[in-house]
């Protein structure tokens, strides 16, 4: 998740403003970012996330499926 962490800050983007789009608390927010006890992004997350950050399909791949 140190892509989507870069990502995130490149774009001067919050953990906060990320949980707001994403309708889930900062606390849920940061254990899946930062794989606390396994937890995951919901595939419907990612898609918002990709939404968000305007990621492109390369680097979508590269931050949630390797």
């Amino acid at each position: 998740m140190d892509k989507l962490k870069g990502k995130i800050r490149e774009q001067r983007k919050t953990y906060k403003q990320c949980a707001d789009y994403l309708n889930i608390s900062v606390s849920s927010f940061s254990d899946k970012i930062n794989e606390i006890q396994d937890r995951e992004f919901k595939k419907s997350e990612m898609l918002l996330l990709i939404k968000f950050l305007a990621l492109t399909k390369e680097e979508a791949n590269d931050i949630f499926f390797k």
